[in-house]
């Protein structure tokens, strides 16, 4: 049972840090798109 818990935690952790590598990937670029597009309409 404990170990089940560590591998399961361990799964959990990746899948967390899979998920957070395409969030970055897939999300940054347009919030500085829209980050730009702010700014330019701003000036």
């Amino acid at each position: 049972m404990g170990k089940m818990h560590k591998k399961q935690r361990a799964f959990a952790a990746s899948l967390f840090f899979m998920v957070m590598k395409a969030f970055r990937r897939l999300v940054l670029p347009e919030l500085k798109q829209v980050v730009q597009n702010r700014i330019q309409s701003m000036l």
